[in-house]
C-alpha cells in the first residue's frame, strides 16, 4: 500500500497503514501502536477516523481498538473474555457482537 496522508495526523509524509499494529482509544485521544514499538498519540476519538482505516484491512474488535490484520497472530475464544493475540504479543479483547463478523 501506498503512504496515505490522513487528517490523523499533521505530516505531509503521512503514514503508511503497514506500519501500524493498532489503534487503541483513551477517551477522546486516539493512540497509534507502530510496528517498530513506537507509539503517538493524537486528540481525535477513535470512532471519528475508524472509516479512514476499515476499507484497507483493519477491524474494530471492540469500543477501544482497531486492529491491523496483517499482524493478526491468533484468537482466543474464551467464554468470559475472547481475545486476539497480535504479532507484538499484546492482547486485544473482542466484543461479543464482533465475534461473529471476525
Amino acid at each position: 500500500m501506498e503512504s496515505l496522508n490522513y487528517n490523523l495526523i499533521n505530516s505531509a509524509n503521512g503514514i503508511s497503514p503497514e506500519e501500524i499494529i493498532f489503534l487503541s482509544a483513551d477517551v477522546n485521544y486516539t493512540r497509534v501502536h507502530f510496528s517498530n514499538g513506537r507509539k503517538t498519540t493524537y486528540a481525535r476519538t477513535l470512532k471519528s477516523i475508524e472509516g479512514q482505516f476499515t476499507d484497507i484491512g483493519f477491524f474494530r474488535t471492540h469500543k477501544s481498538y482497531l486492529v491491523n490484520l496483517q499482524f493478526f497472530k491468533e484468537v482466543h475464544w474464551d467464554k468470559v473474555n475472547p481475545f486476539m493475540v497480535l504479532s507484538n504479543d499484546y492482547r486485544v479483547s473482542i466484543a461479543r457482537r464482533k465475534r461473529t463478523e471476525l
